[in-house]
This record gives structure tokens, sequence and C-alpha cells, in this order.
């Protein structure tokens, strides 16, 4: 039999000398550095009986988090270099050999092995503990998940050996019945939650299993798969929402004045504390952005995603706070109408379509449905909401006329809005009746991302640079660029000026691409440039008398973005970065 050795040689000679001299490398020093400090994440060792984290003990306990930090500091503290770690490492290839195992690197929970030569070899060294005889081995398998069974060949003597069952999850009791189950396993539903985090589904799942020879290829992709996945989902949302709750006791944390508001909401959620419903006007005033991806790919036109997901993100801690997820459709479902009748019903099921209709209507209808999760399950009320400039969000999420004049003083009149299609576009009108937010809760206020409006004016500069010769007044792509990315500057300098500097500083978008920074702030690199330095690198900046039509064309197409009712929905600081960066990660 082979044998590997435990140490290995580094080549660590310099490029310029002639010869090398090896450094000895001692496997444990270096299984030790880089080893986890915190022992609740490492893989099971022969101190625990299951595959999966705490032990087999369940999911995690979110409250004990302040004492898992500590004691990972603590142990942090207790593994400090020193210096007999240092000599450690100087260890000679033997005495490394006859170190203590306690300190080398713990084994493999599962390896994947040739099936042939392990039965091979066991059949030639096993003999039956009762009369020696010679032994037959088998394999049991349970989806991915095996064990081992030896059975004597000797019909007198009749002895069986069954090997440890596999590591057994924690998603359910185990019934008593004998019947060895695909949720029974760790090593399954480890396999199908990689599956998941990855993206893939129970196609790719059945087809690494044929890849690598694995058990049960053929059954993942028809029935094991959905199995778990129907078991570990309700698991994995209980699991979202105790996460979820966490992040929204620190948003308001973070947005109370004081101490005593926060603990007053904190009791009037906790459902084992008996306190009185929380009045309307103590209820933590919170803001956030909203946006939602669908998982189809389209372009902007199309509307027919079979589903979509919103999550709001706090403005203090940057963490979810609650999410609403829309399906047009459930595979279990189409499946049970393409084999029985249309007349039979669909057995009960954990069923995912929630929604019909075209799903562009899903943001509005997940937008409202988050901002009364907030208001009605966690006693918050959504004070600002940064979201893009669509029109049936806003229109949905407030209170319908009938609602508005009923909770507004008398004599109030409906609020006016412009018309936005249509011969008389631009004429004030009353607003449409779409309102759908309960009366019981208050209407939020709404404010624009700042780069949202961003893309939509680079989006119209493109579109003039895309224009004919005679029309586009040699405007270029690169113009559109830097105007946009000017904007943005500018629009992220709003939130700590006064309202009365909005117009002022809103001229930088225009001014600033003709090389004259008045009205720049302090994003502007050549504002405290000499004229001298100016006049060395002109490249990037345009001439108002070389380009003077230019000029004009990009302060026409600049006039609505830089009127004071713009800046204004622009002031505020917030934006919806980290939704964007969750549906490119979820994408």
């Amino acid at each position: 039999m082979q044998h590997f050795s435990t140490s290995f040689f580094v080549n660590t000679s310099n490029s310029n000398s002639g010869a090398s001299t090896p450094r000895r490398i001692n496997s444990s020093a270096e299984s030790r550095k880089l080893s986890h400090k915190e022992s609740d994440w490492n893989l099971p060792s022969s101190e625990t009986t299951t595959g999966t984290r705490h032990g087999g003990q369940g999911r995690p306990n979110l409250q004990k988090k302040d004492s898992l930090e500590s004691s990972s500091s603590a142990e942090d503290e207790q593994h400090e270099p020193s210096e007999s770690d240092s000599e450690a490492d100087d260890l000679s290839e033997a005495d490394a050999d006859n170190e203590t195992p306690t300190n080398m690197k713990p084994p493999a929970t599962r390896v994947t092995l040739e099936v042939a030569s392990l039965t091979k070899m066991m059949d030639e060294l096993c003999k039956c503990p009762e009369c020696g005889g010679p032994l037959d081995f088998e394999i049991k398998t349970t989806c991915i998940a095996s064990h081992t069974k030896a059975t004597c060949l000797d019909r007198n003597c009749g002895c069986i050996l069954h090997g440890d069952a596999p590591a057994p999850t924690t998603m359910h009791e185990r019934n008593n019945d004998n019947y060895n189950r695909t949720t029974d396993c760790a090593v399954n539903a480890l396999h199908i939650l990689g599956m998941l985090c990855n993206g893939d589904g129970c196609t790719e799942a059945a087809r690494i299993l044929g890849l690598m020879g694995l058990p049960n290829d053929t059954t993942m992709d028809g029935r094991s798969f959905h199995i778990i996945e129907e078991r570990i989902g309700p698991i994995i949302r209980a699991l979202t929402d105790e996460m979820l709750l966490e992040n929204l006791t620190e948003e308001v944390r973070l947005s109370c004045d004081n101490e005593s508001d926060f603990e007053t909401w904190k009791r009037a959620v906790d459902p084992s504390v008996a306190t009185p419903p929380l009045p309307k006007e103590r209820c933590p005033r919170i803001s956030a952005s909203n946006d939602t991806a669908w998982q189809q790919k389209g372009s902007g036109h199309t509307h027919n995603s079979p589903s979509g997901h919103s999550l709001m993100f706090g403005h203090h801690a940057r963490k979810p706070l609650v999410y609403a997820v829309k399906s047009k459709a459930c595979n279990f479902c189409n499946a049970f109408r393409k084999k029985h009748a249309a007349t039979i019903d669909v057995p009960p099921h954990d069923c995912c379509r929630n929604h019909t209709g075209s799903s562009g209507q899903m943001e509005p209808e997940s937008c409202l449905e988050l901002i009364v999760q907030l208001f009605d399950n966690h006693k918050c009320i959504l004070n600002f909401r940064c979201c893009d400039d669509d029109s049936s969000v806003r229109a949905d999420c407030r209170w319908s006329n009938p609602t508005f004049l009923a909770n507004s003083p008398p004599g109030t009149t409906l609020p006016l809005v412009k018309k936005k299609v249509g011969k008389n576009k631009g004429e004030l009108q009353e607003r449409p009746n779409k309102g759908k937010l309960p009366g019981h809760m208050p209407e939020p206020l709404f404010v624009a991302d700042p780069n949202h409006r961003r893309k939509q004016l680079t989006g119209e500069l493109i579109g003039l640079a895309k224009a004919k010769v005679q029309s586009k007044m040699t405007m270029t792509r690169m113009d559109a660029t830097r105007v946009g990315k000017n904007f943005g500057h500018m629009a992220r300098s709003l939130k700590d000026a006064p309202s009365g500097d909005y117009i002022n500083k809103g001229k930088a978008v225009l001014e600033h691409h003709f090389d004259n920074h008045n009205h720049c702030g302090d994003w502007c690199p050549r504002k405290n440039k000499t004229q001298a330095e100016r006049d060395a690198t002109k490249k990037h900046c345009r001439c108002k008398n070389k380009d003077a039509k230019l000029c004009v064309l990009l302060e026409e197409t600049l006039l609505n973005h830089v009127a004071f009712e713009r800046l204004s929905d622009v002031a505020h600081g917030m934006d919806t970065n980290c939704c964007e960066a969750f549906k490119c990660f979820m994408t």
C-alpha cells in the first residue's frame, strides 16, 4: 500500500540566486493556523454525531449571538501566537509525526470511495465474529446517504452486522416504524441546500450525481429533490423571519430618539410578554428603501416573468427588514392538473401561487404588502420610502380618495397632479382614485433614488447623442456619461445643504461640464485648483464659446432635472444600493 508523507517542502529561493533553500512546513502547525476559532462552525469530528452545525441540536438560537461573540473573542485571546507556536513551525518531520493527535486537523466527515475496491477489501479482511467464517459486505443507500451491512455466509450462523446509520437531520422527529426516509439523513438535505444556494434545481442535482457515479441519480430529479425541498422550505423561511426580526429591532433602535420608546415597542411586539396594543402615535417611524426584481430576464416591456421578489432595507442599519415573494405558477399544481382531469381538486400542499395578472403588477402589490406587514405585524410606521419613479407603486401605496377625505380635516380637497398623457398633458387634475392602503395606517412619504434619477438623465442624453448630426449639436456619448456623473455627485451633496441652496447647487451639473466651478461643492477636484492648473488639463471640458449650441441644448434638457421640486426628491441621503446589490446576488 502506498503511503503519503504528512510534511512537504516549498521552494523559497530567490530568483536572483542560483541555489534554493527548502523550508520545512509542519502540517499540524499549518492546520492549527488555518482552523476556524469558533468550534460551532467546524465540520463534525469524532465528538459529534451529525453532519450539520450545532451538533444536531436544531437551528441556531439567534438570541445567543452575544454569548457566541464573547466566547469567540475569549478563544482568540487564548490562541494568540506565542513563542511555542513559532517553535512548533520548526519541528522536524520525525517530531511532527510523533506529535499528539489533538493538534492534528480533524478528518473529513465524508469521502468518495470506489465501491468495488472497498467491498473486495472488506470481503478479504473481515470475518464473522461468531463463527469466524466469511462475510458478505453490502452497501445500503437512502437517496445518496449510505451505510454498510455485513452478513455471514454460513446459514447456520446467521450473524448480521449493521454499520452506523448516516448522520441524522433535525428537520423532524424520526418515526419508530423502522423505515428509512430520504429526509432522515443529513447528507441528503445538505446536497439539496447546496443546489439551492447555487441557484440550481432538481435537474442539476441529478446531473451531478450521475456524473460522479453516486447512487439514485434517476430518482433525484423527479422525486427526492422535491420531497426534501418541501420539508426544508418552512424551516428556511422560519429562520429567515427570525433574522429579519433581529434586523428590524436594530433599525428601530437606531431610529428611536430615546431608549424608553424603543423598549416600549420591543415589549409590544414580543409575543411572550402580555402587553396592551401600542397606540398609533407611539409606533416608531422608520425609513427604508425598496425595489422589486423578477427571476426571468426581460426587456423592460414584456411583463411575463412567473415570479418576483421584493425586499425592504432599513436606512440606518442597511439590512433587510421584510420581504415578499410573488409567483404566478406552482409546479405541484401544474403537474397534478396534467395527470388528472380538470374537475379533480388539487390536494393540499404548500402552494406558492399567490399572484394573478401581469408580472409588472407584482411590484406595487409587493410594496403595499410590505408596508401593511410592517404596521400590522411589527407596529412600525414607514415614514420615508426611497424608490424609483414608478407611478403605479405610488398610486397603490396610498389612501383611496374617500379614505383620504375621511382621514383629513374638514374642508380638505384632493391633491392635484399633472396629466402625463393625452392632449392636455401637463394640466392639473385631481389625483386618480387608485389607492389601496388601509385607512388605519398613515400614508408613507415617497422620495426618489438619486441613482435612478441619474440613470434617467443619462438615458435622455444618450438618446440625444444618437440623434442626427444636425440636431445633436456635437453631442457625444462621453458628454452624456460626464453630465450624468456630475448630477450624481451634486445630488449626494444636497443631504446637508439648506433647501434655499438647491437651485444654486443644481447649476453645477451644467457649469462643471463647461469648466465653470463656482457652483461646485467639495466633490469637484478642479474647484480649488489655480487657473494655470486648470489650463494645463482642459481635455475633458467643453467651451461655452466653441460649443454654444451644445450648451443651450444641455440647458434645455437639464431644466426639468434640476428644478426645485425634483431636487427636493433626492435631497435625503437615502438610496437603493442595497436593493440593487441583492438583486445582482440573486441573479
